[in-house]
């Protein structure tokens, strides 16, 4: 049940992710995953609602914490994106936010997984930087490149170890409380930018430092809002119901599922390590469904 869990999780974020990758390009990226996260939290809270679920101080605590690392995790790699080397920010981000949750629950013992499934595990790291590796455009330092997708990385891997030490009673609640945390961490970012263009002698471009301009952009944004919050609560209930770490390596495998609908949709060709990455991910979850 894990397994295909993780696999969901990692279908609707790569999903996701696709789309917000066609709405930052009429919209200002961290515009788009603020507005998202503010559609998205009346869907949890309905969700919420549903699933039967007791709240506590503490699970709502993981959650906006997660929301707040998540948040900023997100900021550093959409800057690494914009000004140094996707190819090389995007797979330190993808294998370091799996990695980490692998290595805390390792460290702390709490994963006790067999041989076959640790060799599974290995593998989907290893798959996620293949399939994550991209051609870019931009010049940036390699120390720059690493950094800030070092930075997502540790947004997103403590993002998914703060809902995977949530109670196991709580429901949807500690997503609720991500989405309201991260909404209000990027809410303060897009105002400061917004203070620091009204000093400059020019208008910023419609979009740039407000809501997305674009009305195109608006199914986008509800269809991220849904598949996000989707893949979120289907990674929670992967954590509950089997391991962490696995969870987190199928889960962070989305880029793969981003790779395919830009294949899909644009006709974008593949590069030979993205081909062997998504067949190393294939290798990766028989292993681990195995073990």
């Amino acid at each position: 049940m894990t397994v295909l869990l993780g696999l969901l999780a990692a279908l609707s974020v790569g999903t996701s992710d696709f789309l917000g990758g066609l709405a930052s390009r009429r919209a200002n990226p961290v515009v788009v995953t603020a507005v998202s996260s503010l559609a998205g939290l009346p869907m949890v809270l309905l969700a919420g609602l549903v699933v039967v679920g007791e709240v506590t101080v503490a699970d709502l605590a993981w959650g906006a914490f997660g929301g707040v690392a998540l948040g900023v995790g997100l900021v550093s790699l959409y800057t690494g994106y914009a000004r140094t080397r996707v190819g090389i920010a995007a797979p330190v981000a993808g294998v370091g936010a799996a990695a980490l949750p692998v290595m805390a629950e390792s460290l702390l013992g709490n994963d006790a997984l067999s041989p076959t499934a640790v060799t599974g595990v290995l593998l989907g790291l290893l798959a996620i930087g293949l399939v994550s590796i991209a051609r870019s455009e931009h010049q940036g330092t390699v120390g720059g490149s690493v950094l800030y997708g070092l930075g997502g990385a540790a947004g997103i891997g403590t993002f998914f170890l703060c809902l995977a030490y949530s109670g196991e009673d709580s429901g949807l609640w500690p997503i609720a409380a991500a989405r309201a945390s991260g909404f209000a961490v990027l809410a303060v970012i897009i105002a400061a930018r917004r203070n620091a263009l009204s000093d400059a002698p020019r208008r910023p471009p419609a979009g740039e430092a407000g809501v997305p301009r674009a009305r195109g952009v608006w199914p986008h944004v509800i269809g991220i809002a849904a598949l996000v919050t989707a893949g979120n609560a289907l990674f929670l209930t992967a954590t509950r119901v089997g391991s962490t770490s696995v969870a987190a390596v199928l889960t962070a495998l989305f880029p793969a599922v981003t790779v395919f609908w830009a294949w899909v949709v644009f006709r974008e060709r593949l590069r030979r390590v993205q081909i062997l990455g998504l067949g190393v991910a294939l290798v990766a979850v028989a292993l681990i469904a195995a073990g």
